[in-house]
């Protein structure tokens, strides 16, 4: 299993722990700008390359909805570079379940042999409370990649968001910080 893969479905994992750890409207709009599109779907959009597929999995149902999905955004051609965005409808959310629940996902995967993570970091995210962690995943065959898991809720829209980023093509902190931050300044959630 390839470590896309393995990091799909702890994504998964994490929206179904996540959802037992909870208490308790645009259509598609694709723009180009210059090197950029804009993602604008389901009350939420975010910038990426104009080159990078994108790819939309269900999560509580079979098609991607307003209530619950994963967006993908980027490639694993042998060099893994990717954006992740996976939400779910709920009336509250546990940010720190939310990371537990990820690295836990990760980690449980087969074809992940550990994961690696530094101190959670609280911030905020269009004013609403942020948590973010970096990581190393490795798969069982060795290769590595590195990337920023994040959790926040949106009570306007009332989605708990996990953005996440994966890369095997850079290691350093402030690398991988740079490739997240591309992504969550230009993400809005309402």
């Amino acid at each position: 299993m390839n470590i896309k893969k393995s990091i799909f479905l702890g994504v998964t994992l994490l929206l179904t722990v996540s959802i037992i750890l909870a208490f308790g409207c645009a259509r598609e709009a694709e723009t180009t700008s210059g090197e950029f599109k804009t993602y604008s779907k389901h009350g939420f959009s975010f910038e990426y390359h104009k080159d990078m597929p994108v790819t939309e999995i269900g999560l509580m149902e079979n098609e991607v909805n307003d209530n619950s999905g994963m967006i993908s955004v980027g490639e694993d051609n042998g060099e893994v570079n990717l954006f992740m965005v996976s939400y779910i409808k709920t009336i509250q959310f546990s940010l720190e379940g939310g990371i537990e629940g990820a690295i836990t996902g990760m980690t449980s995967d087969e074809g992940i042999e550990k994961v690696e993570t530094s101190e959670i970091i609280e911030t905020t995210k269009s004013g609403h409370r942020m948590l973010y962690q970096y990581y190393t995943a490795t798969a069982i065959t060795g290769e590595r990649a590195y990337g920023i898991v994040s959790v926040f809720y949106c009570n306007k829209s009332q989605k708990a968001f996990v953005l996440m980023t994966i890369n095997n093509t850079i290691s350093a902190e402030p690398d991988v910080l740079e490739n997240f931050m591309r992504y969550l300044n230009s993400f809005v959630c309402h």
